[in-house]
């Protein structure tokens, strides 16, 4: 076991390092797209073989990996379409997104607005930011001021941040229609705002219908191991 960190440190390395000196022969991981792109040289140039529970990043799909890369989660190709769809299907015409600046921010991000615009919407802003920033009151102005009828954000934790400058600034949840994604949809990070400020927040989470897919994948799991 090993924690694979973030890209702020070099803790993914520092574990993959420990692992090929123990001659592992697969490694299950990193969590994050961004993470996987720090270690995903070292591990396939040393034939082993590398695999990801959860990067979406579309820039993965084609990555010289020498065959050796896979993850069991789809390409945010397939989320920013299922997320343009839903915009397009709730009569959304114009919007405004914003990323945080990593492969997994701006690849979804990149396959909404492409989405989106071919289904003949409007994206009114498209930014990305730093997740480290100290305030993200700028970003949020610039997007404020080209009156969008929904934003779609793409971030981790920061994203609690964000959303509170933009009920600061009048396009906070209650004001337009939110689009959160598998990153920071969460149970717990918002749990601290004013009752119902997340009501009516639409987020996508690549997986499938949890009352048939998931339980069926789950029957499958105990067949082969009845003690997981």
């Amino acid at each position: 076991y090993g924690d694979s960190g973030d890209t702020k440190t070099d803790l993914a390395s520092q574990t993959v390092d420990s692992h090929l000196s123990k001659g592992v022969q697969v490694i299950i991981g990193a969590a994050s797209s961004g993470v996987s792109f720090t270690v995903i040289d070292k591990i396939t140039s040393n034939g082993v073989l590398q695999i990801s529970p959860a990067n979406t990043a579309p820039s993965l799909t084609d990555y010289p990996d020498n065959g050796l890369y896979f993850r069991t989660a789809p390409s945010d190709v397939l989320q920013g379409a299922v997320i343009a769809g839903i915009a397009s299907d709730l009569g959304l015409t114009s919007g405004a997104t914003i990323a945080r600046e990593d492969p997994y921010g701006v690849g979804l991000q990149d396959a909404f607005v492409k989405d989106f615009e071919n289904a003949g919407g409007t994206i009114t802003a498209a930014l990305t930011y730093d997740p480290a920033a100290p305030d993200f009151a700028a970003e949020v102005a610039e997007i404020a001021a080209t009156n969008p009828e929904f934003v779609q954000v793409v971030g981790f934790e920061e994203t609690t941040k964000l959303l509170q400058e933009m009920i600061k600034q009048g396009i906070g949840p209650q004001d337009v229609q939110i689009f959160l994604v598998d990153g920071n949809i969460s149970t717990t990070a918002y749990k601290d705002f004013p009752k119902d400020t997340m009501t009516g927040v639409i987020a996508s989470v690549p997986t499938g219908d949890p009352s048939v897919d998931v339980e069926a994948f789950n029957a499958r799991l105990l067949e082969q191991d009845p003690n997981l």
